[in-house]
């Protein structure tokens, strides 16, 4: 048995049955949602390409390029390779060697962006790269990372791409979830896969009581979020606020669940809603999907 396919087994049986399951055509809408913004990071002993007949990839150059053209670099597969072990979508393309082409062959591991060893973005066909970030997690070369903007059959992503000699990863998720700005989503994705907090706009105080911090000023709050169980259950700490900070206003919903630091989780004014009640049915869908807002 390949150990590859031990661990991905493994992690596979690891998961709990989750929340009660809302109805199917829910499930499949948000299933594939949920596969398209995981994160997936591949090390380099546990990649195998797969090669699809006329599946194909662009590649896009990090200078000749920056708003999304890209070059055909795909076509007919010479070979066949054993099935990958990642989690991806069953829809997402794969890549293929050339007939007759000199380059290696490159992987978009499930992915519909990849970030190269030589900067370049792999992108299935198909897709348009609208925005950069260069370098988020200011990596030193070999290491390579990028924030992208892109769009794909008519819906917008952000993404995440990081390029190490060992493999890689990519993170994504529907443009403005919960963010009005592929910047700031670029940063609480760093803050995230680094360790920091993030955008950090208040704290709970006694009860369900959420206290401003530093330049916030909190103009209306309520405790006791109704919301689907998949963001809070009975009894644990939960309240949301509508707050401004640095000009722009912005929700916060905060959850403290038992044995577990809390957690608060912001959603820009322009995304959420014009007042509390807004943003909470906004919430609610997100949570009842299973995207939830992060």
């Amino acid at each position: 048995m390949n150990e590859h396919h031990d661990l991905a087994d493994h992690l596979d049986s690891s998961f709990g049955d989750g929340p009660p399951l809302p109805p199917a055509d829910a499930r499949l809408r948000a299933g594939r949602r949920a596969l398209r913004r995981r994160r997936l990071t591949v090390g380099a002993g546990a990649v195998a390409v797969v090669a699809v007949l006329g599946t194909a990839y662009t590649v896009l150059d990090d200078d000749s390029a920056p708003t999304g053209g890209g070059v055909d670099v795909a076509g007919t597969p010479t070979s066949t390779a054993a099935p990958s072990t990642s989690s991806a979508p069953t829809d997402a393309p794969t890549s293929a060697p050339a007939t007759g082409s000199p380059r290696p062959s490159r992987d978009l591991h499930g992915s519909d962006v990849w970030l190269d060893a030589d900067g370049s973005v792999l992108k299935a066909r198909g897709v348009t790269v609208t925005q950069r970030i260069a370098n988020p997690l200011a990596s030193v070369p070999p290491n390579r990372s990028l924030g992208i903007a892109y769009s794909r059959d008519g819906e917008d992503y952000w993404a995440l791409l990081e390029y190490d000699p060992t493999g890689g990863s990519a993170s994504w998720d529907p443009a403005r979830k919960s963010f009005a700005t592929l910047q700031q989503w670029v940063d609480d994705m760093v803050a995230l896969q680094t360790g920091e907090p993030g955008l950090r706009l208040v704290r709970f105080g006694d009860g369900e009581t959420l206290l401003p911090r530093a330049g916030v000023e909190v103009l209306e709050q309520t405790g006791d979020v109704d919301l689907p169980d998949n963001f809070a259950g009975p009894g644990d700490r939960t309240a949301v606020a509508m707050v401004t900070y640095d000009g722009m206003r912005w929700f916060v919903l905060a959850r403290e669940l038992d044995g577990s630091p809390p957690q608060y989780l912001p959603t820009a004014g322009s995304v959420g809603g014009a007042t509390i009640q807004e943003f909470l049915s906004y919430a609610a869908d997100q949570y009842g999907s299973g995207e939830g807002l992060r």
